[in-house]
């Protein structure tokens, strides 16, 4: 496995960013890039969400000799309640350690083999963009309203930024010999099911799904789950 850099400092410093979508974008949502699985081997399709260009300076990780870390989610699994956890081996390689059930017989709950791809990039956030989505108030200024709509009515795509602290998220392969032996993460990016900028792509997830990463720095191992707001 690569050699995860990232300290918890950096992280949680990084700058808070949503993902807009541009030509010359240096990072890659959706499409199927050739990504390849060891450890467990998925029984159906696992969907591309976003490859993190981990050059780029608001990057939220870093891991030695490695550039490009894939984000992939079981979107097609489990009643779509799917969870994956993996390790990064090379740009293009992932060794999953824990995979959801997928049963044939479930519900399509995701009718895309892939999601719409993109270039893109990530944008930090302004104060007054992180005031608003820090914000429940309802009745908003002109400005404040224009400012909701480029964030996608705070539905948008976010990376970096303190997002949570995700105590326990599975085994932690660090702590074998430890009384607390779960993973503990810091959640570095999640993407809401938006209908914005695609349209319904989701099929059965509604808005209030985020599909949520977080990285554990004992072992490396980014685990990927489902929040509903």
């Amino acid at each position: 496995m690569s050699t995860l850099l990232s300290s918890i400092e950096h992280i949680t410093r990084s700058r808070a960013c949503r993902i807009a979508f541009r030509r010359w974008g240096s990072h890659l949502f959706g499409g199927k890039p050739p990504i390849e699985y060891s450890g467990i081997k998925p029984p159906a399709p696992i969907h591309h969400i976003l490859t993190l260009d981990t050059y780029d300076r608001h990057s939220p990780i870093r891991f030695e000799d490695i550039r490009y870390v894939p984000l992939v989610f079981p979107l097609a699994y489990s009643m779509g309640g799917g969870a994956i956890s993996y390790q990064v081996v090379d740009d293009q390689k992932i060794k999953i350690s824990h995979l959801s059930k997928f049963r044939p017989e479930d519900p399509s709950y995701m009718l895309l083999d892939s999601l719409p791809e993109r270039r893109a990039s990530l944008i930090a956030l302004t104060y007054a963009e992180r005031r608003i989505l820090g914000s429940d108030i309802l009745d908003r200024s002109l400005l404040d309203r224009w400012r909701m709509r480029r964030l996608w009515n705070g539905e948008c795509f976010r990376v970096a930024g303190m997002l949570r602290y995700e105590p326990s998220l599975g085994s932690c392969p660090a702590k074998k010999d430890a009384e607390q032996n779960g993973c503990t993460a810091w959640r570095f990016a999640h993407f809401p099911a938006s209908k914005r900028p695609f349209g319904d792509i989701w099929h059965e997830y509604s808005s209030d799904v985020w599909f949520c990463f977080a990285l554990c720095f004992d072992c490396g191992t980014i685990h990927a789950f489902m929040d509903c707001t």
